[in-house]
């Protein structure tokens, strides 16, 4: 009988310590702190106007009580796509930054797709750190893709922690032609299933879910027993919420704000922090000197592309105004193709400019083709396309629209041609759709910010005045990307 009590308590011991949490084997202490980025659209090296990951390195390495074994990086996409430093390279001097960081995770948003799933595809292949997305389906067999993993489980300091990635139903932000294999699904009870599964079976001591969805009321329905806390993105709002007790966070676009979130992995107690970064910060703050030899070697192959200097501005420019000048160039360049102007607009999607501002006011400054790059990082090039004038009505709403004062003037029965970019022409929700994705005007593709680069040449010197239709010149110094990629590798 003894035998059996022994047995049975023994049984009971086992199942016991079975359950329980795995104790760190080091003694680094119990709290793990989370820094979240997103939207960080190629910032990798601050510039005195924008703050960059090196610097955001520095600061991490030098915050109080830094340790490095208990210290998590994640991203919750957008990273590679919006500075000429990445774009020149596909991403590839991001991707070797973040390795260099550590990072521990990154969720896929809608810009990582911009160069094709093959070049994705790729900066996942040279990327130390996994990329998650358990949201994305082949259209073929409604099966979830093969080549991005749905969760993620890291140890720090002894502990197991889960990270789950979604991309979120964004499909509308991406050309449907680099997509047009693949769809979004993303569901509230997949996450809470898989954040069940990491809390009682993996044993992780906390979950993370890191998304590229904005704040969503749809994660009121998260399990707050399994999920720990979500790191958001994609609407560049710098904005904390809370969702049934999960607190979400998100810090804008190219580090406006970063996210220090610290939990204790024995008590769950959490602490979130959301520092916006200030004007002194981004002017002051020293750069990791670790990550000095990456950086200058990527900007040794582009500078001599991102620094030439292509004329002058007088005065400074807002992002309108870089509106009205990108769709004053673009006009006046089917004008010089031979297209009537008295039935041509020019129409270009405002969330596609990208500073805030350029110049000085009341200073002449010299314009490099790095500015004009940051502004418009995006490879869509000029299209072709004829819209009856009734569906033009709305086209002023999201759009910069230059060739007519108001689009309430247009004939509805009148067919327009109207000069645009690729991803409006592309995007099989957009009103100026077109079966083929338009005709292009030139024998190669012409990005937008080339013409607008070959305007500035041309003018010399430009001022917020000078933004009127006279433009005669044949416009024909275009840099195309497969060019840039032969004079870099």
């Amino acid at each position: 009988m003894k035998t059996k009590l022994f047995i049975i308590s023994l049984m009971i011991l086992t199942l016991v310590s079975c359950s329980k949490e795995k104790e760190p084997e080091h003694n680094y202490g119990d709290t793990l702190t989370v820094y979240s980025f997103n939207d960080v659209h190629g910032s990798i090296v601050g510039d005195g106007s924008n703050f960059g990951l090196d610097q955001a390195s520095y600061l991490i390495k030098n915050s109080d009580n830094y340790i490095p074994e208990m210290t998590m990086l994640l991203s919750s996409g957008d990273m590679y796509q919006g500075s000429g430093l990445s774009n020149l390279t596909d991403g590839r001097s991001m991707v070797e930054v973040m390795n260099a960081m550590n990072f521990d995770a990154m969720a896929i948003g809608n810009h990582e797709f911009d160069w094709g799933v093959d070049t994705l595809k790729n900066n996942i292949e040279l990327s130390n750190f996994p990329v998650l997305s358990y949201d994305v389906y082949n259209k073929s067999n409604d099966k979830k893709v093969d080549w991005l993993d749905s969760y993620t489980v890291v140890e720090k300091g002894g502990y197991k922690i889960g990270v789950i990635g979604e991309i979120g139903k964004i499909e509308s932000s991406i050309a449907s032609n680099m997509i047009k294999d693949y769809y979004f699904s993303p569901n509230v009870k997949e996450i809470n299933s898989i954040a069940k599964k990491l809390k009682q079976k993996e044993n992780c001591s906390a979950v993370f879910l890191i998304t590229h969805n904005g704040p969503n009321s749809g994660y009121e329905k998260l399990n707050n027993n399994y999920v720990d806390a979500i790191f958001g993105g994609h609407t560049h709002e710098v904005t904390s919420k809370t969702y049934n007790n999960i607190p979400y966070y998100q810090n804008g676009d190219k580090i406006k704000g970063i996210t220090k979130f610290t939990i204790n992995l024995k008590t769950h107690e959490s602490e979130g922090e959301l520092h916006k970064v200030t004007t002194k910060e981004i002017k002051e703050t020293p750069k990791d000197e670790a990550l000095t030899s990456i950086i200058s070697k990527y900007q040794e192959e582009t500078s001599p592309i991102l620094n030439e200097v292509i004329g002058n501005l007088e005065g400074k420019l807002n992002s309108s105004d870089l509106g009205t000048l990108v769709t004053k160039v673009m006009f006046e360049y089917g004008v010089s193709k031979g297209i009537d102007k008295d039935k041509l607009i020019s129409v270009h999607n405002k969330a596609g400019v990208r500073i805030t501002s350029l110049g000085e006011t009341d200073q002449t400054t010299p314009i490099t083709y790095g500015q004009v790059y940051e502004a418009f990082p995006f490879d869509n090039d000029v299209r072709l396309v004829k819209v009856k004038g009734s569906y033009l009505t709305s086209v002023g709403t999201t759009n910069y629209v230059y060739g007519i004062k108001s689009t309430a003037l247009l004939d509805p029965n009148t067919i327009y041609n109207v000069i645009s970019i690729s991803y409006l022409t592309e995007n099989e929700n957009g009103t100026l759709y077109n079966d083929g994705g338009g005709e292009c005007l030139d024998t190669l593709p012409t990005y937008c910010r080339d013409i607008v680069k070959d305007y500035i040449k041309v003018q010399g010197t430009i001022t917020k005045d000078s933004l009127q239709l006279n433009y005669p010149q044949s416009l024909s110094l275009h840099i195309e990307k497969q060019t840039i990629q032969q004079l870099l590798f």
